[in-house]
């Protein structure tokens, strides 16, 4: 999926010091706001602050297709098809967010919607 900014750009400011699952410092030069929903999606797929996460370009990857996972509890899940891969740090790293759970921001609003959550994680 291409880049597509969200509403309000304040997301992506708010989030450079959050760093909602990859605890980068230098943030700022390896952010994506990923979306939770596609686009094409007229009931959830809206370029709103809610339909977003930010990652981190691997970490994007990753969620696009489907080998890390996000429920509606934060809750983040990786694949079998990528836990069962040995090929190195990188990939041990992302196999270590398992289990984990994203680190949320303090206003409710700011937050991932659940919704878009459970919907996205059962695909």
């Amino acid at each position: 999926m291409a880049f597509q900014p969200f509403a309000g750009l304040d997301f992506v400011a708010e989030y450079l010091v959050l760093q909602l699952v990859c605890h980068l410092r230098l943030l700022s030069l390896l952010l994506d706001a990923a979306h939770t929903v596609a686009d094409k999606d007229e009931r959830f797929g809206q370029p709103v602050v809610p339909n977003g996460i930010p990652l981190s370009k691997i970490h994007h990857a990753a969620f696009d297709a489907h080998l890390v996972g996000i429920d509606a509890d934060y809750r983040l899940h990786v694949s079998e098809r990528l836990l069962g891969q040995n090929d190195g740090p990188m990939l041990d790293a992302l196999k270590r967010l398992d289990g984990g759970t994203i680190h949320l921001p303090n206003r409710d609003k700011d937050r991932p919607d659940r919704d878009r959550l459970a919907l996205r994680f059962t695909l």
